[in-house]
């Protein structure tokens, strides 16, 4: 009776996207951005709110791509990178912006303002690590969806909290 090999490849859905070969690509697509959007900040000044609405709008914008990719095209490992880049862009703009604003709600206890806020940070990445991600890792175009549905929760909190704070 033959021998059954263990197969090297990734199960399920990412057996398509990412071999193993190259995890440091996908390492370096989401490293990277981050790197470029800091050294331009560092630069070029940009108005913070001007910042915060480009961040928001690279991120929308691998959103749409992410879900457009999974939606349409088979999976390749560029279009299904891409959208993380953007993403990581995105985010790397606009969390100067808002750790900047949590700091600045009580300026007399910024440590623990900072702690707060990595504190409700992790609570919320072990939730949707937890709880949300497993719900809709079993299709692609689940787990874009969720990214965009998240996408639009920020984006709604952020204009909430700009428009509470033009109130005020």
């Amino acid at each position: 009776m033959p021998r059954k090999t263990e197969s090297t490849t990734a199960p399920g859905p990412l057996k398509a996207i990412a071999p193993p070969s190259r995890v440091l690509t996908v390492l370096f697509s989401n490293v990277e951005p981050v790197i470029v959007t800091g050294a331009v900040a560092w630069v070029v000044s940009i108005a913070p709110a001007r910042q915060a609405a480009l961040g928001f709008l690279l991120m929308g914008l691998a959103a749409a791509l992410n879900v457009a990719v999974n939606l349409w095209l088979a999976p390749q490992f560029l279009l299904c990178t891409l959208p993380l880049a953007l993403l990581a862009m995105g985010s790397g703009l606009l969390m100067p912006i808002v750790t900047i604003l949590v700091l600045d709600t009580a300026p007399e206890r910024r440590g623990t303002a900072s702690s707060l806020q990595g504190c409700i940070g992790s609570i919320f990445n072990g939730l949707v690590a937890g709880v949300l991600s497993p719900a809709v890792m079993h299709l692609r175009l689940g787990l874009a969806l969720a990214s965009a549905l998240l996408w639009a929760l920020g984006a709604m909190a952020w204009r909430l909290a700009q428009h509470h704070s033009l109130k005020s």
